[in-house]
């Protein structure tokens, strides 16, 4: 049974700071593309749009856990990153997550 709602844009900000940032789309687009193909389970990926809020990629998984697993982001510079991490990943779905090593210093990592 799925007990989490759908999500709406006010729900989920999509963020335009990155160029060449394309138009959100609902993870139901996603499903109808899997279904055309037939592709039975999907991995999705955190875009970094949500930066490091990871609620719409969980929200996706909680509501279609059958159909996707997850790999979130998680802001490697942040004091609290190795917490942060392993709350993500206690997330049921949660299969791994990516750092933009780019960005700054990950002395715990």
């Amino acid at each position: 049974m799925r007990t989490c709602s759908p999500p709406t844009s006010d729900t989920f900000p999509w963020r335009r700071t990155l160029p060449n940032v394309p138009n959100p789309a609902p993870v139901e687009l996603l499903l109808i593309t899997m279904a055309q193909r037939d592709v039975g389970r999907a991995c999705l990926v955190q875009p970094m749009p949500y930066a490091w809020d990871n609620r719409y990629l969980l929200n996706a998984i909680a509501r279609y856990p059958e159909r996707f697993v997850g790999i979130g982001l998680v802001d490697g510079t942040a004091a609290d990153a190795p917490d942060q991490l392993g709350a993500l990943m206690a997330h049921p779905g949660m299969r791994g997550v990516r750092f933009n090593v780019f960005d700054g210093d990950y002395p715990w990592f």
